[in-house]
């Protein structure tokens, strides 16, 4: 088996855990005094957590020049959206319990919400144009659009600070962890400048 396909499976197991580990602690009441509260933050961690290491793959791969961390870049991605979409489901549907105008007033009352929303909005297209026929045809507008992975991760940064309460140790790990990501694509966009 190749390497890449490896590496591709064992992201997709290692993905999964965090979700069967949720779904245990639900399903034998372990979750905490305010399920409704822990189960959507626990998939909105995740998702800020696979997305950040998806952001991590290319650098990853240009330090230590191995190709295999590309082909674990695509599935974390998807896994982030995945993550996104549930965390997003689970407040309509656990948290608000489908009423409308809970939604709205939560809305109204933590216009924050509204940021994770546009956080999800902005993979949505990524996720649709994830596969290689999506690539093909798309040709270097592919790239363009893939530079929203940025915007989503910024809106979800700033997301994670609204909703800290006091907390900010999350935020700040998170933060450090994408400047640190985005110091490593300039120093590499630098390289490749200064090699031409």
């Amino acid at each position: 088996m190749k390497t890449a396909t490896i590496a591709r499976w064992t992201v997709h197991l290692l993905a999964l855990l965090p979700l069967l580990e949720l779904t245990i602690k639900v399903v034998t009441q372990q979750i905490g005094p305010d399920p409704a509260e822990a189960i959507v933050r626990d998939l909105g961690f995740w998702a800020l957590l696979c997305l950040w290491c998806c952001l991590a793959m290319t650098p990853l791969r240009h330090l230590t020049g191995q190709p295999h961390w590309i082909a674990m870049r695509r599935p974390l991605g998807l896994w982030a959206f995945a993550y996104g979409s549930l965390h997003l489901a689970a407040f309509v549907i656990i948290w608000a319990g489908v009423d409308t105008s809970i939604v709205l007033d939560e809305v109204k009352e933590r216009p924050y919400i509204l940021l994770g929303v546009g956080a999800w909005l902005t993979m949505l297209p990524l996720a649709a144009t994830s596969t290689r026929k999506a690539r093909a045809v798309l040709g270097s507008r592919w790239s363009q659009l893939h530079r929203l992975v940025y915007l989503a991760a910024l809106l979800g940064l700033i997301h994670l600070l609204l909703i800290a309460k006091l907390d900010y140790v999350k935020f700040l790990a998170f933060s450090i962890a994408l400047i640190f990501l985005f110091f490593l694509r300039f120093i590499n966009r630098q390289r490749r400048q200064i090699a031409i």
